[in-house]
């Protein structure tokens, strides 16, 4: 069997490098109270494989080095991004995976609202929104269309993971045909 940790460590680095370009690439919504980070759509991958727990990670941290609001910004938001990432690889449903994100936004919108003296629950419920939409509604469809392309099993997921055999991972009305070449 082929050592598949190089290849798997690459991912989770090209995951980082592609997490910090879409973030500075839409700068003007990935800080403050009202945030609408495309980049994490790609929290997800955590699903598929753990190295992504390290990449997702690693480029929100990087994302957040240049953050208007500075060092807790810092420590904040990389710590919602890696506790979103640990949960989602630990959950077995991608569905349920991607709301993850917005229940941990709590932890940036207590920050904010200590920072900005802005009103927690508005904070909370505008971060969570669009993590909403950002995760389930955007990253969702981007990762079954992924998974369907053979992308994910050939080149992330670990052969031996259960959740390689399954398509009960993804939402019924997502399923038309078993994917072809997939393991069944």
């Amino acid at each position: 069997m082929k050592n598949r940790t190089v290849p798997q460590l690459t991912m989770a680095a090209l995951i980082a490098a592609l997490y910090v370009v879409l973030t500075y690439a839409f700068d003007a919504v990935s800080f403050g109270p009202i945030q609408f980070r495309l980049s994490e759509a790609l929290n997800l991958f955590a699903f598929f494989h753990p190295v992504f727990i390290l990449g997702v990670t690693l480029g929100c941290f990087l994302s957040n080095l240049p953050s208007p609001l500075g060092l807790p910004d810092l420590l904040f938001g990389t710590l919602h991004t890696f506790l979103s990432v640990l949960v989602i690889w630990k959950i077995r449903r991608i569905t349920l995976a991607s709301l993850v994100p917005a229940l941990f936004s709590i932890i940036v919108a207590a920050m904010l609202s200590a920072i900005l003296k802005l009103p927690l629950l508005e904070t909370y419920f505008t971060l969570a929104l669009s993590e909403v939409v950002i995760c389930s509604i955007i990253g969702l469809p981007l990762m079954y269309v992924l998974y369907r392309s053979g992308f994910i099993p050939r080149f992330i997921m670990d052969p031996k993971d259960p959740k390689w055999k399954s398509t009960a991972i993804w939402p019924k009305f997502l399923i038309r045909r078993p994917m072809e070449g997939a393991p069944s």
